[in-house]
């Protein structure tokens, strides 16, 4: 009786563990979501079978129909989750995989012989085939079929073994043998009972999905390492484009322009000339400003820094070109110094390049898309051969603008940004932004 009440005891504690590891599965954040909520499966369905087993090894030989009734339910739920959780397991294997690596067919054949064997124990259950209670004893006794069932347990156990030696390579060497683990000790189990005498099985499973959980729970902590450092890597090349962009922006021979812009204006036109000034400054100073943006600002803002810019060169490039706003949307965010940069190569590798008697005609939209925004900066410039761009953009240190601005939105906004030219014609720059 000792005996008896140190399994149902110990059982019904490890089922405990098992569905706390589960809960946690289920409700914690994670990296590994798929990891996650199959093992937890795998967790609730041991905590089940450990549960159910201690309850049976309890009332075990105990006298009355309220012991039988509780022995014929819990011996059901053990054979059931000794059906289930093979199935599980192979979700849970397949989901420790890369998804190229994955072959659903191995789930369908485990599915399948779980499904039999779920079958077969319905089948089998009144006619006593795989085990039954004594009505006068109480005691649980094995059936005829015990041996069949035992084969059809250790099935789905060594297909998916297989499988898994077959992709060992694709494992990381830590899962592989956690994995591994969770088919060798449970027949080894078994082994030790046929020769021994002690029921160790469900002991076995239940330790083997305790190794799994904080060998997860590991992988888990990995994974958000490595994403922290690779967000921290993102932020200090978005830090370091902006750095440089803003910069960029500041040329020498733009402050020289400007300035003498200002000066040629302050002996014909006062007003315009303090104008400029103040635009001058606010460019100047929102430049600065972007340099220590890491957020994406309200378009609304970048907009100004950007009428502002044109505002300066109009002074500059007196009749070259116009400027129309199509602003159909702006409650929205974007990365600072994004529209200006590209408003700032249309004005001066197409507007400005066009013949002097051609005047030049600058647009600049937001629209509202439904899943997501656009921006876009259409000039009627010379244009330009986009796919020789292209090729000039992958060598470090040419073409600045785009190329910086493209990536900062990527990172920045998951956006994305479109080019779109022809020699003579103009040239259009789409930033789709995804809500």
């Amino acid at each position: 009786m000792v005996v008896q009440y140190i399994y149902a005891g110990t059982e019904i504690l490890s089922g405990i563990m098992c569905w706390v590891a589960a809960i946690y599965l289920f409700v914690a954040s994670s990296q590994i979501t798929e990891q996650y909520r199959s093992l937890g499966a795998i967790e609730l369905g041991t905590g089940l079978l450990m549960i159910s087993d201690g309850l049976a090894w309890y009332y075990n030989g105990i006298p009355g129909g309220h012991a039988f009734m509780i022995l014929n339910i819990s011996n059901f739920l053990v054979f059931t989750c000794n059906a289930v959780i093979p199935a599980s397991y192979g979700i849970y294997i397949l989901y420790s995989l890369k998804s190229e690596d994955r072959d659903v067919r191995v789930l369908y054949l485990l599915g399948g012989i779980s499904i039999f064997t779920e079958l077969f124990l319905l089948l089998s259950y009144p006619k006593r085939f795989i085990y039954w209670i004594d009505p006068v004893t109480n005691l649980y006794q094995r059936g005829p079929g015990f041996a069949f069932w035992s084969v059809l347990f250790f099935l789905p156990v060594i297909v998916a073994s297989i499988f898994v030696f077959r992709k060992r390579h694709a494992f990381n060497r830590r899962r592989f043998k956690v994995i591994v683990m969770f088919a060798i000790l449970p027949i080894a189990a078994v082994i030790i009972n046929v020769f021994v005498g002690m029921s160790l099985s469900n002991y076995a499973i239940c330790f083997c999905v305790l190794i799994m959980f904080m060998q997860v729970l590991q992988d888990n902590v990995k994974v958000m390492v490595e994403q922290k450092a690779l967000i921290k890597k993102r932020e200090d090349e978005i830090s370091d484009m902006m750095n440089r962009i803003a910069l960029s922006q500041i040329k020498p021979h733009f402050l020289y322009n400007a300035l003498n812009s200002i000066c040629v204006l302050c002996d014909e036109d006062k007003e315009q000339a303090k104008k400029v000034t103040n635009d001058l400054a606010d460019y100047l100073r929102q430049n600065l400003e972007s340099m220590e943006s890491r957020e994406p600002i309200p378009f609304e803002k970048e907009l100004e820094h950007t009428r502002t810019y044109i505002e300066i060169e109009k002074v500059r490039f007196v009749d070259r070109f116009d400027v129309e706003y199509r602003i159909n949307a702006t409650d929205f965010t974007i990365p600072a110094l994004t529209v200006q940069p590209l408003v700032e190569n249309a004005v001066k590798h197409g507007l400005c390049k066009k013949k002097m008697d051609e005047k030049g005609h600058l647009v600049i939209s937001s629209d509202d898309c439904g899943d997501h925004f656009k921006v876009t900066i259409e000039d009627n410039g010379v244009g330009f051969d986009v796919a020789e761009y292209e090729q000039r953009e992958v060598i470090p240190g040419h073409h600045i603008g785009i190329r910086n601005v493209r990536k900062r939105v990527q990172l920045m906004e998951n956006a994305e940004l479109k080019v779109h030219s022809e020699i003579g014609k103009g040239t259009r720059i789409d930033i789709i932004i995804p809500k």
